[in-house]
């Protein structure tokens, strides 16, 4: 398994833009180890990260590389089908694309996996970007404050409950 140091520098080297490099490592990492999904997450971050780059408009719909990146979230889902970072990643995702219905799907997934207590890194890092992407679906339909504030309220006692020692890594 990469270290977590290796895969710090390969995400540095995709923050200073050398995002060619930072998927030539990748890609030899993933070689070795076809089955990472931390490696596969990477890639999948750096690829959006390159389009973006690159001038590619939201909503604009999926380019050969969109599309590659969402290749590697769902084969995430295919190894772990549990893990609630490539949820929160392919609502990013989704959102990015337009598609509003699949994104908050997407989060409503992650979410429940999160109330459940399961979660991969941080689970307040977590809940707040599944919540953060369900706000935001919420605002670009023109939802009412209330319905904003419920939707807070929610974020803010599911992380409230996770502070009492319940909650399981998975």
């Amino acid at each position: 398994m990469p270290n977590v140091e290796r895969l710090e520098k390969i995400k540095s080297l995709a923050m200073k833009g050398e995002y060619e490099t930072a998927l030539a490592c990748l890609d030899g990492l993933l070689a070795d180890e076809p089955r990472n999904t931390d490696v596969l997450r990477l890639k999948g971050n750096v690829i959006e990260l390159a389009a973006y780059q690159e001038n590619y408009q939201p909503g604009g719909g999926p380019t050969p590389k969109i599309q590659e990146a969402e290749k590697c979230y769902q084969e995430i889902l295919k190894l772990d089908s549990g893990n609630v970072l490539a949820m929160i990643d392919l609502g990013d995702h989704y959102r990015n694309l337009g598609n509003v219905d699949l994104a908050g799907s997407m989060y409503d997934k992650a979410i429940e996996r999160l109330a459940a207590g399961h979660y991969c890194l941080d689970f307040v890092d977590e809940a707040e970007s599944a919540y953060d992407g369900k706000i935001d679906i919420a605002r670009t339909r023109g939802k009412d404050e209330l319905t904003l504030r419920e939707l807070e309220q929610a974020q803010f006692a599911l992380i409230s409950k996770h502070l009492k020692p319940t909650a399981n890594r998975s």
